[in-house]
């Protein structure tokens, strides 16, 4: 009987061996399908600070370029000045960056006023403040969530670019914006050059909208 209990546990240990085996097989054959399907055709950008941090991903090809005015250790002694300073919500911008595909265009007129042969492109910035303050009433007002916080989702009819999307949110202390940018040049008259213009801008918006739901807070 002993015997036969001891054959019976080799036998179970034996199994779940073997299970361990495939479910390990199957992760990295996952692993290894993912990487070479979807990693490849995506950026990962990861930025790192010490007071703030975020991670999301773009298509593949997209550029980023990033505007910090601020040393770690400056920014460390700004976030202290304002949560002393109560009086006002918003005091500095810490940090500003921009992810933009490779056709976004960079030389824009003023007031709306284009230079011709632009090619369409979309762009995505993300500025990070300080504030002292988080509005209760702007976050009572929430309506959309980014990495779990509470957020606030607008639209800017801005010239040139017609419905602009702004999201905002605080997180620790600080306020983050995300602001998207389509560009797509002026059409000729006629339905057809019509719906290929709204059809560049919903491809455009569901691309922003991939990006920013890869949003996540590292900090």
């Amino acid at each position: 009987m002993a015997r036969r209990k001891k054959s019976l546990i080799e036998k179970n240990k034996k199994q779940l061996f073997i299970l361990a085996g495939i479910i390990l097989l199957v992760l990295l054959a996952g692993n290894f399908l993912y990487n070479y399907f979807v990693s490849k055709n995506v950026n990962r950008y990861l930025i790192e600070n010490k007071y703030y941090g975020f991670k999301l991903q773009t298509p593949k090809g997209w550029i980023a370029k990033e505007s910090t005015l601020y040393s770690e250790n400056e920014i460390g002694q700004i976030l202290s000045e304002c949560k002393s300073n109560k009086s006002s919500s918003v005091a500095y911008q810490l940090g500003d960056f921009i992810f933009e595909s490779q056709r976004y265009p960079e030389g824009f007129g003023v007031n709306g006023n284009f230079p011709p042969g632009l090619t369409s492109g979309v762009s995505l910035e993300i500025t990070i403040s300080c504030v002292s303050v988080t509005p209760k009433i702007e976050l009572a007002n929430y309506n959309t969530k980014i990495s779990g916080e509470k957020a606030v989702q607008t639209f800017i009819n801005l010239l040139g670019f017609g419905n602009t999307k702004d999201i905002s949110f605080y997180h620790n202390n600080l306020k983050y914006e995300i602001s998207e940018n389509i560009y797509i040049p002026p059409v000729k008259k006629g339905l057809p050059a019509a719906l290929l213009q709204q059809k560049t801008k919903l491809d455009y918006s569901n691309m922003v909208e991939k990006i920013v739901s890869s949003f996540k807070l590292t900090k």
